[in-house]
């Protein structure tokens, strides 16, 4: 029985590269080039965005933030069932969920970036 290749055809000995395979190699040459046209300076604006991203991203996985909504969670479960009638008790524990989880974040991100605010 011949060997079938996965487009059904007979394998060759040396594969060949055909116009339909990308080449991943050139990612590499690319991936630290900058799209805003080869400048490796940042903005000041930019540079603020990143902070509060990179303070962001600590904050959500933060063992108090994972314990505090692990709590919020074992609190209340016993108010759900699995009936298919929407509670006006679960519109009531989805604002105090947001507004604990907004208000950690809030707080945590104006302790740790400058200049933090919701409105901007």
């Amino acid at each position: 029985m011949e060997n079938l290749s996965l487009n059904g055809t007979a394998p060759s000995a040396a594969p060949s590269k055909s116009s339909s395979q990308f080449d991943f190699g050139s990612l590499e040459s690319s991936a630290d080039e900058d799209l805003g046209g080869g400048s490796s300076e940042c903005s000041p604006e930019d540079m603020w965005f990143d902070s509060v991203v990179g303070a962001l991203e600590n904050c959500l996985m933060d063992d108090d933030f994972l314990a505090m909504q692990q709590d919020f969670c074992e609190g209340n479960c016993e108010v759900f069932d699995e009936g298919e009638e929407m509670k006006l008790c679960y519109t009531e524990l989805f604002q105090q969920y947001t507004n604990m989880i907004e208000g950690f974040i809030e707080a945590r991100l104006s302790k740790e970036v400058e200049d933090f605010s919701m409105d901007k």
